[in-house]
């Protein structure tokens, strides 16, 4: 595990500042002064600060020792802060005695959702999937929203797949090429499947809405029936993790934003 630990001196920053190794950031990044803490001016602010960071250590566990490739590629890929604060909810219960698990822990499905949203969000700004200057407004409303603020997640999987969409017997895109592998094929819907019947699902009742009826799966009965253990989502959480990796190395690849947009093609705009 990592072990934070702090310069506490009475020298002077000429002194200092060559000798301390930058990976003090990890855990005492937002400390801006210097990098150390002085004996006469700051020796109350590094008392604060050592036991705040021992009770945040948790969560720079599963950045820093379990999943720092997951995070790191969560970085690069630009999908932002809220996917970090999603993944880090998913997988930090998986490893700490401290965290609820059961249903409090199965109530974050709902960030599956939203991680697979950020990722597909950010696919459409790379060209990987259409967006409004592929085609106007028109398209980014019917093939990557759904129309209430959220994103169709089923046409977005077809298009990834190779698969062109079909509405009222008429052919909106053309997908020229299957972009995932073969061991990620599904992956995208059926996780977002199982996480919108958790959501959809009456929580009181157990009872499947019309969204949730409309996929087949009653997520929610399903973990009732197992006594809402974790393992489900702890699953979905490490396939999430792979997706995120496969997605970092394919934007490496295919930067592209026009070369990406060739691989699909919008046939009606209206």
């Amino acid at each position: 595990c990592i072990i934070p630990w702090y310069v506490l001196s009475g020298g002077s920053e000429e002194e200092l500042n060559d000798l301390i190794i930058d990976s003090r950031e990890e855990w005492d990044g937002d400390w801006k002064e210097k990098k150390y803490y002085s004996k006469a001016t700051d020796r109350e602010m590094l008392f604060h600060r050592i036991p705040y960071h021992a009770r945040i250590s948790p969560e720079m566990q599963i950045r820093r020792v379990y999943y720092p490739d997951v995070f790191k590629a969560i970085r690069e890929s630009g999908l932002g802060d809220d996917a970090e604060a999603y993944m880090e909810d998913l997988l930090l219960p998986i490893h700490s005695r401290n965290y609820t698990e059961g249903k409090a822990y199965n109530d974050n499905m709902t960030k599956v959702r939203k991680c697979i949203e950020l990722i597909f969000q950010s696919m459409a700004q790379h060209g990987i999937l259409p967006n409004k200057k592929s085609g106007g407004k028109c398209v980014m409303h019917d093939v990557i929203t759904n129309g209430k603020g959220g994103v169709n997640t089923s046409w977005c999987s077809l298009i990834l797949s190779g698969i062109s969409i079909i509405k009222d017997e008429k052919e909106l895109v053309i997908s020229k090429e299957n972009i995932l592998p073969e061991v990620l094929k599904g992956s995208f819907k059926r996780l977002f499947e199982i996480t919108s019947s958790y959501v959809h699902a009456d929580p009181v009742n157990n009872v499947q809405t019309t969204a949730s009826k409309a996929n087949g799966r009653n997520t929610r009965e399903f973990l009732k029936s197992i006594g809402n253990a974790p393992y489900l989502l702890r699953g979905m959480a490490m396939e999430l993790c792979t997706i995120i990796l496969w997605y970092n190395a394919y934007l490496k690849e295919h930067g592209d934003e026009e070369l990406n947009a060739l691989k699909w093609e919008i046939t009606d705009n209206k």
